[in-house]
């Protein structure tokens, strides 16, 4: 399954889609089975990027800014996954409630891998978050974190963030860190089901 204008994932990108998609996460089934999503609400993610794209490309971008709901965003994101066989985090959908307000909970599998024993191999982590926008880069603001029904600090997210970022030869950052938009994003605003991406 493969969508021919599908742009490659680079580093930086994959950083911002580990880091800002730790904030946008919920799990279905865990590991047991390919994750289900609609490729055709992904195309529509897909779509909206290679229109900025090929915009941007010619000097003269006329698309100022996308709406997208939960659905199509988080399908898009599950086939990120897919096609990116990411090693660590498994699925991510997201919840987005008005003034830049998300919910949503994380998969993780860490099979494998030498982990403290307060920490599972595959672990499910919700959390509540603001999402802050400054000069065309975001960060996540957490609110709350629950690691198998058990309140955490951040730190231990920090620790997990490291140990998928070893998994793939980056440099570990925290997910209060600041990161840039990808596809000329400039900004981005939530409402209830869904989000709006401004564009520069």
């Amino acid at each position: 399954m493969v969508v021919s204008s599908f742009p490659a994932l680079h580093r930086r990108e994959s950083r911002l889609l580990f880091g800002i998609s730790l904030i946008f996460f919920l799990m279905q089934t865990l590991f047991s089975a390919q994750i289900p999503y609609s490729l055709e609400k992904a195309q529509k993610v897909l779509k909206i990027i290679d229109t900025v794209r090929s915009e941007q490309q010619e000097g003269r971008l006329r698309t100022n800014k996308a709406v997208v709901t939960e659905d199509e965003l988080n399908a898009y994101i599950a086939y990120r996954i897919d096609v990116e066989r990411e090693e660590v985090m498994k699925e991510l959908q997201l919840k987005f409630y008005a003034n830049n307000r998300l919910e949503g909970k994380i998969g993780i599998d860490l099979r494998g891998q030498n982990l403290p024993f307060s920490l599972k191999p595959k672990m499910s982590i919700f959390f509540s978050a603001d999402l802050e926008i400054r000069d065309a880069s975001a960060r996540i603001h957490l609110k709350e974190i629950f690691l198998e029904g058990q309140k955490i600090e951040p730190a231990i997210l920090d620790f997990i963030i490291e140990i998928g970022a070893r998994l793939s030869n980056e440099t570990a950052s925290r997910i209060s860190d600041w990161y840039y938009l990808p596809y000329g994003i400039k900004d981005v605003r939530t409402e209830q089901g869904q989000a709006v991406f401004y564009f520069q």
